[in-house]
């Protein structure tokens, strides 16, 4: 099989390794002139044949990157890198993008999926997450202020940690309200949002506070669930999780979940952790819906 992978910045210079691993042959699209191809349209045109078509580009460019892969001409599988656009896709639009899903590769973490399991037939009550890393950390070697994420309307804590977004809708259901606070940290030397915090409802009545940001020195991913018949506590990235007071660890590695998420994607599998299109869209209407929050300071309802 082969696969094409557009641009090649940090993350899609992993989809390669990753994919190479797996057996792919690879090329790749990237506008700084270091891929196979400069333009996705090159690529489609040039007379190979992909059977996998990987977009990681900058969010705001996931749209055109999209538009460009149909133009060509191209109807075979796609994953986007998470969020699926910068803003929220119509129906007419969505209804196009039947063969496309989106790489919210922390659905296939071990832990998640066991809370998953664990929770059938239990009734969520209270949910706690939080998830942080120092932005200098994201991208040892560069300076922060270059990144994508650093810059306002394209990047910011909210859709680089959109996983935990995704995750509880996946757990929990639709969310019925939310409210949010951000904030700049000037000390960071970046524009964009730094720090957010969100309270969720969802649909079947269970609260969710969330706090995401650029700051904590020690990275972490953690995730308490109080339900009606016991709690649980998750360390993603300690890969521990604890149900009822027993905790099981693992060991694994941070590609663990980017191999399953591809493989389940090349396989066409009915995996149920991959993350469609629609369910893509859907994290975007809620981040969408939490900046109008916090840019009005008031409650925003579904």
């Amino acid at each position: 099989m082969k696969a094409l992978v557009v641009g090649l910045g940090s993350i899609g210079t992993r989809h390669v390794r990753i994919l190479g691993v797996l057996g792919l042959e690879v090329e790749t699209v990237s506008r700084r002139g270091i891929g196979d191809h400069a333009t996705v349209n090159d690529a489609l045109t040039s007379g190979s044949h992909f059977d996998y078509l990987v977009i990681a580009t900058e969010t705001h460019l996931h749209t055109q990157a999209l538009q460009d892969a149909a133009d060509s001409g191209y109807c075979g599988r796609i994953l986007v890198e998470k969020p699926l656009g910068h803003e929220p896709l119509g129906a007419a639009e969505l209804a196009g993008l039947k063969s496309v899903y989106v790489g919210y590769n922390l659905r296939f973490h071990r832990c998640l999926y066991l809370l998953k399991d664990w929770l059938c037939h239990k009734e969520a009550i209270s949910i706690q997450v939080r998830a942080g890393q120092h932005i200098a950390q994201w991208r040892p070697g560069r300076d922060p202020e270059e990144t994508a994420s650093a810059v306002p309307g394209s990047g910011g804590v909210l859709r680089d940690l959109s996983h935990e977004l995704d995750y509880l809708l996946w757990l929990f259901g639709p969310w019925s309200r939310v409210v949010a606070q951000h904030r700049l940290v000037d000390s960071l030397g970046i524009g964009s949002d730094a720090l957010y915090v969100i309270l969720l409802r969802f649909d079947s009545g269970a609260l969710a506070s969330v706090e995401l940001n650029y700051l904590d020195s020690q990275p972490r991913r953690r995730i308490t669930v109080t339900t009606n018949e016991g709690e649980a506590e998750l360390d993603l990235i300690g890969d521990t999780i604890s149900l009822d007071g027993v905790t099981e660890s693992f060991d694994g590695e941070r590609d663990d979940t980017y191999r399953s998420m591809h493989q389940a994607h090349l396989d066409d599998s009915l995996d149920e952790r991959r993350c469609s299109a629609a369910q893509g869209n859907a994290v975007t209407e809620l981040i969408e819906a939490i900046e109008r929050s916090s840019r009005n300071q008031e409650w925003v309802t579904r």
